[in-house]
């Protein structure tokens, strides 16, 4: 990584998933040396390292976007300056950015806010549902919205719907067939 150029480094990220990757522990060499120079093309390779993503949430704060999903996944122990770095970035109507802060600091409302300013009811639907089946009954004000899904025409739709209605209410009696 030392040796590459600056302007051409970047860093190709396979799945943990995916057939023959690397096991974490052999990744962890490598990701020790991002989190000690992080640059935007290789941070999200930190999500899955927490503990050394933590060791670098103010260089985090200082890459965003790329690092949005690095110090969401930190959760509330990325911090104060990370909280308010996501508030500022869910405030440019990013609904990545805007689930942040929830997973940080519990706090909903910046991504209810952009579910609010989509200037189209089909897309502010469908985001409510996504929304919604994220942050459960953190975000019940959007429950009117999600149920607009229900009857949508296609299955996977009427599934996401009944899914997210679930996480924020429970209620399974009239959303499970």
């Amino acid at each position: 990584m030392d040796e590459l150029p600056e302007d051409a480094a970047t860093l190709r990220l396979t799945p943990l998933s995916a057939p023959g990757t690397v096991v974490p522990a052999a990744a962890e060499p490598v990701a020790r040396r991002i989190a000690a120079r992080p640059r935007a093309e290789w941070v999200d390779a930190l999500r899955h390292l927490p503990m050394l993503a933590a060791g670098c949430v103010d260089d985090l704060v200082r890459l965003p976007p790329t690092s949005t999903g690095v110090l969401a996944a930190l959760g509330p122990s990325a911090g104060h300056t990370a909280a308010r770095a996501l508030h500022v970035r869910a405030g440019a109507d990013d609904l990545t950015a805007a689930l942040a802060p929830a997973r940080v600091t519990a706090e909903a409302e910046p991504a209810v806010d952009v579910v609010r300013a989509l200037p189209d009811a089909v897309a502010r639907r469908s985001v409510a549902v996504r929304v919604a089946a994220e942050l459960g009954s953190r975000v019940a004000e959007l429950l009117p919205l999600v149920e607009e899904r229900l009857p949508a025409p296609g299955l996977e739709s009427r599934a996401g719907a009944a899914a997210a209605v679930w996480r924020v209410t429970g209620r399974t009696h009239d959303t499970a067939p």
